[in-house]
């Protein structure tokens, strides 16, 4: 078994789904504020 490039794939997999997860709780509040405003 390659470690190595599964330990690199899970790294990239995680940093994608981090981006993902960071971008929808800046853009929820940001939603909600406008349609509160």
């Amino acid at each position: 078994m390659n470690y190595l490039g599964v330990s690199l794939i899970m790294l990239l997999f995680l940093k994608n789904r981090a981006k993902l997860i960071i971008m929808g709780c800046w853009l929820l509040p940001s939603l909600i504020f406008r349609e509160h405003k």
